[in-house]
């Protein structure tokens, strides 16, 4: 993804440049973070690996996991003031000959815990040149900063190179993106949406922008530019395909989608894949950088054993079983300079056992199931998560319903604010709130909202569940 401006006075000046000079940015930028992402000899070393190891039986792997968690462990014990203390206060010893039982008894690192500790967390002999200032927010909007070093930065690249051979994408090849960076003035009303990085040629597409009224002018600039692939947020490239149903408009099919960010939904994968008429995978991944995940051509969601120890955690601290839903917690492999060891993300998956046909050895997840923060709570403490709720997209043809989000507003109402078509009326509005307690019961109560628009994320991202209140 491209920043072109790092600085709001930057950020000022780049908007006020003509589209053209703002392309020549967006690629001079785009060729600085082509060096640093594909940074040679490591870069193609790291590929190779990758390649090979991906074939490694499943036990191998969690060989080659184990013995790279134990190294990351001992170094955060020996070069941090927080881990040491920390594994000295529960007793954890990293020079003895544990395994994932013991390591669980490392309490998980919260986004809070980083605020407070962040700087005792940064290793000692790691020169502060080399360390690279990482901000994010989350869907918490809610900012942090950690440090990353170019290594972790080639590693997370050369992941992303293999799962794109996956989707049958090679770098370099023309592609699309959908994501939430502000290369495009927001209050502009008129294209081009898009900027143009020449160095990886990329046509950076605004997710900011996106909407039935300038879906049109999307599409048509994708099929000037026939890219091989498409990749970014699925609810931009949802929208798109909306309204290429509802349209009838043509688009070019390329060779294959990749969507992450955003939890992509089983009915939203569908609807992508035949509006494009092109296979569709996702990706899970953390600007945190502590794990990494990307569906196989057989459809499978992999656990890259490689880049990072991968857990799904139950809310009493046991690992999920077959079937069973968890948080997904990362260790890096590759950031030494400031260790993040059991990061709890706040993001929740289905845990599977099976072995994927396609013969990589990697674990599997069955399924994501949104963030921890988009589930629903009802009074008696039942969890409701987004794949529950989905039914009201499912049945979006048949309610009249162009967006919806289902928020979470107390601790007994929920609001479902729908974005409507215009044939949309009551007995629509009926048909979502029975559709609602039919999940939820009767112990809370459902509002439907007529909205404009659903509010975005500050990263431009689409929470189709909204818990707004804590309590």
């Amino acid at each position: 993804m491209i920043d072109v401006a790092e600085t709001t006075v930057a950020r000022r000046l780049y908007l006020a440049c003509p589209v053209s000079l703002q392309n020549a940015l967006v690629s001079l930028k785009g060729a600085q973070l082509h060096r640093l992402r594909y940074r040679e000899p490591l870069y193609s070393r790291l590929c190779a690996e990758l390649e090979e190891s991906q074939w490694l039986t499943r036990a191998e792997l969690q060989r080659l996991s184990l013995e790279r968690l134990r190294r990351v462990v001992l170094w955060a014990y020996e070069q941090t003031e927080y881990y040491h203390e920390l594994f000295d206060r529960v007793g954890f010893r990293p020079y003895s000959d544990w395994g994932p039982q013991e390591f669980r008894s490392v309490p998980l690192m919260s986004r809070d815990d980083i605020r407070k500790n962040g700087a005792r967390m940064v290793a000692r002999s790691v020169p502060q040149r080399k360390l690279l200032p990482c901000f994010t927010s989350g869907t918490t909007s809610s900012p942090l900063k950690i440090y990353l070093q170019s290594e972790h930065i080639v590693a997370d690249w050369a992941q992303w190179t293999r799962f794109r051979k996956w989707c049958g994408f090679a770098v370099g090849e023309p592609r699309v993106t959908f994501n939430g960076r502000i290369f495009v003035h927001p209050d502009r009303t008129t294209p081009p949406f898009w900027r143009y990085n020449a160095a990886e040629r990329q046509l950076l597409m605004s997710s900011f922008h996106v909407s039935r009224r300038t879906a049109q002018s999307y599409i048509d600039r994708i099929n000037a530019y026939r890219p091989v692939h498409i990749d970014g947020y699925v609810s931009s490239l949802y929208t798109l395909t909306r309204f290429i149903h509802d349209s009838g408009a043509s688009v070019h099919s390329p060779r294959s989608i990749a969507t992450y960010s955003e939890t992509l939904f089983p009915y939203q994968k569908e609807t992508i894949r035949n509006a494009f008429r092109c296979p569709v995978h996702c990706q899970y991944g953390l600007s945190e950088g502590v794990c990494w995940a990307g569906e196989c051509p057989d459809g499978s969601l992999h656990v890259s054993e490689e880049f990072g120890y991968f857990e799904i955690i139950k809310d009493n601290g046991t690992p999920a079983g077959e079937g069973e839903q968890g948080q997904i917690v990362g260790t890096s492999f590759h950031c030494l300079g400031m260790p993040l060891i059991r990061y709890a993300t706040s993001d929740l998956a289905v845990a599977s056992d099976v072995f994927c046909e396609c013969g990589r050895g990697s674990r599997v997840v069955r399924s994501l199931e949104g963030r921890v923060l988009d589930i629903i709570v009802t009074p008696s403490g039942r969890q409701i998560p987004p794949t529950a709720l989905t039914l009201l997209f499912d049945k979006a043809a048949v309610l009249n319903i162009r967006e919806s989000q289902v928020a979470q507003t107390g601790p007994e109402q929920v609001v479902v604010r729908v974005v409507p078509e215009s044939a949309f009326d009551a007995k629509d509005e009926a048909g979502i709130v029975d559709d609602l307690q039919r999940i939820l019961g009767h112990e809370m109560a459902v509002r439907v909202e007529l909205v404009q628009a659903i509010q975005r994320t500050k990263a431009g991202k689409f929470r189709f569940v909204a818990r707004e209140w804590n309590g």
